[in-house]
């Protein structure tokens, strides 16, 4: 296993991962950088937020980095009329 870092940046500011996670490759961190993205659109959705966009930054145990992943999610107004009118 190798170690991993993922990095987040928004319009707020970054924050920066010091502890890392342990993934088999970079393929297989790459799924878990996916995987922690659609989280924190779909807890951001669930909370009110009708527009989501950040920047997931994934790098290897020496701070390289290996991917930089756009966010980005709307909710659209019609399903706002959509969940009002049923």
């Amino acid at each position: 296993m190798r170690r991993f870092y993922m990095h987040f940046v928004d319009e707020h500011g970054s924050a920066t991962d010091e502890e890392g996670f342990e993934a088999a490759d970079a393929d297989a961190a790459r799924m878990v950088g996916m995987t922690a993205a659609g989280a924190i659109v779909a807890d951001a959705m669930a909370n009110g937020q009708s527009n989501v966009a950040f920047m997931l930054c994934l790098d290897d145990s020496s701070r390289r980095r290996l991917a930089t992943l756009p966010v980005t999610a709307t909710v659209a107004a019609f399903f706002d009329e959509c969940v009002a009118a049923a």
